[in-house]
């Protein structure tokens, strides 16, 4: 499973985040219908092996961020698809 419309759907949520990130938990919450906590692992360390995600360990809390480079770059290919 290539997981593309998942791997879709988070970059444009992390996209229009603030702060470019979110939590293990509220992407499990919020995209539950989409796939389950051990897809979503497996779709996010997909995101980070390609440099589109940071995965990082903030106490028992795991925090997905989109670097800047990668706003800016993912940003202007999905502002050209809107």
């Amino acid at each position: 499973h290539a997981w593309a419309n998942e791997k879709g759907i988070i970059i444009q949520e992390l996209l229009s985040r603030e702060n470019h990130s979110i939590s293990r938990m509220q992407l499990n919450r919020k995209f539950y219908l989409h796939a389950n906590d051990k897809e979503w692992d497996e779709i996010m360390v997909s995101l980070a092996a390609a440099g589109i995600v940071l995965i990082e360990q903030k106490g028992a809390m795991i925090i997905y961020i989109m670097p800047p480079n990668m706003v800016l770059e993912l940003g202007k290919h999905f502002a050209g698809k809107q």
